[in-house]
């Protein structure tokens, strides 16, 4: 036990001289988080929560689709599971990706609606 406080001991210690060292170079704002803070304040970004939230279910959701055009042979399907995977990595305003990604997930059913009415 003796040996692992003295290892984190070690490493704080080491980190209050990397924060002296970027204070000393003028580098004590760090670029890096607060690109990070900036991604994260809108809506989660993408790096936050509800990006990555979002990015899943799309991903699984354009799995799916790309998928069954796949074994179906279905362009249109593959084409629109593509769209589905790249879209939340392409938009970082999630609620414009959900729009989006409802318009592309209801057009293989348009046709089918426009022939009902």
């Amino acid at each position: 036990m003796a040996k692992t406080d003295d290892d984190l001991q070690k490493l704080l210690d080491l980190s209050t001289d990397l924060q002296e060292v970027q204070e000393s170079l003028g580098l004590s704002d760090d670029p890096a988080g607060t690109l990070m803070n900036d991604l994260n304040s809108q809506h989660g970004g993408a790096f936050g929560f509800g990006g990555m939230m979002t990015s899943l279910a799309l991903s699984i959701i354009g799995f799916g689709y790309l998928r069954y055009g796949h074994k179906g042979r279905k362009g249109l399907l593959v084409i629109l599971g593509l769209a589905l995977l790249g879209l939340p990595y392409v938009i970082e305003d999630i609620r414009l990706v959900w729009f989006l990604a409802v318009i592309l997930m209801a057009i293989p059913f348009i046709p089918r609606v426009l022939r009902r009415g």
